[in-house]
């Protein structure tokens, strides 16, 4: 997650979507004021100076702080910002002024495809190597609930959804549009999880039921297929315009 006031833009990051890579690379263009969390092991690969404002001050955290503490008995070091929040809580942090004047954007993928990243990614980080896609489909959180970054009560509330199928070029489009380049540097983040070969090879029919089933969401809103991994519903054109906003007419940022 990115918050750039400097740009006026947001950049929610999805699961299993190059985001660590783009967030790394997003962070470059930001100014002192801008909300970047940390990313612990990926610091190194981050462009100029690292996270900063991903903490907020005042009397409103320690209020949170508290309640946290003493009523629900979590860790004190509670953190406001963090790489995957949700668009909701995103909103509520930043004010929906705020919120509807920067243009907002993520980037989703194939769900098929998707999951066998994840479970590659899974059984490398828990050191199964053997752990099958059947198996990892039984295990708690096998499902990745992207849409809660680009949807509230059932709409989609981002200006802009990039295709990770063609994710060079889509994001070299948002960086014009926001006046900032015609593209991106992308480091690899989590790129060595990810083995070489077809998603379609790795399923049979009760896995890709359980995919279509259980992500049922993304697919009839973007189009996706087991048997193509492009998007028929998105085609990487920036349609939205936003009603600009005066830095003036906006609140000032925590």
């Amino acid at each position: 997650m990115i918050v750039s006031h400097a740009h006026r833009f947001i950049f929610l990051k999805t699961k299993k979507t190059a985001g660590t890579s783009t967030e790394l690379a997003l962070s470059g263009f930001c100014g002192p004021d801008d909300i970047i969390p940390p990313l612990r092991k990926h610091e190194g690969l981050r462009p100029g100076d690292g996270p900063r404002n991903w903490q907020r001050t005042g009397p409103i955290r320690m209020w949170r702080q508290l309640v946290d503490v003493k009523l629900l008995g979590k860790r004190p070091d509670r953190i406001d910002y963090h790489p995957h929040m949700s668009a909701r809580d995103l909103r509520a942090a930043l004010g929906k002024a705020r919120w509807n004047a920067y243009f907002k954007f993520v980037v989703e993928r194939n769900p098929w495809d998707r999951q066998v990243s994840y479970w590659q990614f899974s059984r490398t980080k828990m050191s199964v190597p053997d752990l099958s896609l059947r198996d990892s489909l039984a295990m708690p959180h096998a499902r990745l609930k992207n849409p809660k970054y680009y949807m509230i009560d059932g709409d989609v509330v981002v200006d802009h959804v990039i295709r990770y199928e063609h994710l060079d070029a889509d994001l070299a489009l948002v960086m014009s549009h926001l006046g900032l380049g015609n593209g991106l540097d992308l480091p690899r983040a989590n790129g060595a999880f990810r083995k070489t070969g077809d998603y379609r090879a790795h399923f049979d029919d009760e896995t890709r039921n359980w995919i279509a089933e259980a992500y049922r969401t993304e697919i009839d809103l973007f189009g996706y297929r087991f048997e193509e991994p492009e998007p028929l519903l998105l085609d990487g054109r920036i349609r939205s315009a936003r009603t600009a906003t005066s830095a003036a007419e906006l609140p000032r940022h925590a």
